[in-house]
């Protein structure tokens, strides 16, 4: 789902604010704010990852789809954004190999052989690679023997919508109380 996905959103935000095209797919709704772009083209697929059979499954309607529609919509020069390593790996080398892409990859997979082993060639043959930080990037670097740098998208807003910075009162309340006793105070969000 592409609302759990804030660098994702970031790019694309990026992509409408400088009038470019956008057409992807995804696994969720879109946010409310792309809902009127002209420039904005978005078509959902269904995903029922209950059991590991329902994930294979999953990933091979998504590779079908995908398949498709690149053959439909690619045109040559236009940017192939693969936004996840599950994407990646159930869109696969024999259709990736066709396109120049970039890889967005939001995890560092260290402790999951499975991705850690797939991701290798996925990143080598990627024009670029997309992390979320410094530390991330380097790693990749040296893990995949990379010749450059993965490129750093932080995970962070890239716009700021007044709902979105709006509290309620009563947590305005409790932070407020947070500091009259000098407590420290530590948010989080983000995917774990």
């Amino acid at each position: 789902d592409i609302t759990s996905i804030p660098p994702i959103i970031n790019f694309i935000d990026f992509l409408l604010e400088h009038n470019y095209k956008v057409s992807f797919v995804s696994s969720g709704d879109i946010i409310k704010r792309w809902e009127n772009q002209d420039n904005l083209k978005h078509q959902k697929i269904n995903q029922n990852r209950k059991t590991v059979f329902h994930k294979l499954l999953s990933w091979t309607k998504f590779r079908i789809l995908i398949k498709s529609y690149l053959k439909k919509e690619y045109q040559k020069g236009d940017l192939v954004w693969i936004g996840s390593a599950d994407a990646a790996i159930a869109i696969g080398h024999g259709i990736l190999d066709n396109y120049e892409y970039h890889l967005q990859i939001h995890e560092l997979y260290d402790d999951m052989p499975f991705y850690k082993s797939r991701l290798k060639l996925f990143c080598r043959n990627a024009k670029k690679v997309i992390v979320p930080e410094l530390n991330r990037a380097l790693i990749f670097r040296s893990w995949y023997g990379l010749e450059e740098t993965p490129r750093v998208i932080p995970n962070k807003p890239y716009i700021i919508t007044e709902s979105e910075t709006s509290l309620p009162q009563e947590v305005v309340t409790k932070i407020d109380n947070i500091k009259k006793d000098y407590k420290i105070l530590f948010l989080y969000q983000g995917m774990i």
